[in-house]
């Protein structure tokens, strides 16, 4: 939802319109560069969780940038669309990866149904606010990132993972997930302790 608020409230930004337009493309193309880098550096999980907190804090600083100066907002706008944009190609490419090969193109498709809901509902969000106020549209924003960022830290890290190939290899990864919890850690050591299988 986010990703469609920020590419829509271009047209609303101060400057030449065309410019700005100019700038949020090329905040696309540069997160599908990042997107190959961050992704096989940092893992799918830490990577889509470091960038949509910063585009939650680039969002929920919009307001406040809007009091001192409007160029402060356009670059929090295009660090949101940066941001943004890369966290939507990072979950895209991360969920594919938890669910077992016969469901995977079913479980894109629900999900690719669930951005569109999304996308239907980003007009309502970004004129929620009355006579042009923008703290509650920003806030409700950063609000949903926040939480969908709390809820990754329970989804397991796929990165050099095998492809699970039935549900029995989808549930085995959910004992991958180390949150920060005791049993976690001795999860962790478990798996650690176990010998490697060799084909």
């Amino acid at each position: 939802m986010s990703y469609y608020v920020i590419i829509l409230n271009v047209n609303n930004l101060s400057g030449d319109r065309f410019v700005n337009v100019a700038i949020s493309g090329a905040m696309e193309l540069v997160a599908l560069v990042l997107f190959y880098v961050i992704v096989d550096s940092f893992g799918r999980r830490k990577s889509y969780m470091i960038t949509m907190a910063c585009c939650a804090a680039g969002i929920a600083l919009t307001p406040l940038a809007a009091i001192w100066n409007s160029y402060l907002v356009l670059a929090l706008s295009m660090c949101g669309r940066l941001t943004s944009s890369l966290g939507f190609a990072i979950i895209f490419f991360y969920h594919v990866e938890f669910f077992p090969t016969p469901t995977r193109q079913t479980v894109m498709g629900v999900c690719a149904a669930c951005a569109r809901i999304g996308g239907i509902i980003s007009p309502y969000v970004l004129h929620a606010g009355e006579n042009g106020e923008v703290a509650a549209p920003c806030i409700g924003m950063a609000v949903v990132i926040v939480l969908s960022v709390a809820l990754n830290i329970f989804l397991p890290e796929t990165r050099d993972q095998p492809l699970p190939q039935n549900v029995a290899g989808s549930l085995k990864m959910k004992g991958r997930c180390y949150c920060v919890t005791e049993s976690g850690e001795k999860q962790k050591k478990k798996d650690l302790a176990q010998p490697a299988i060799s084909i």
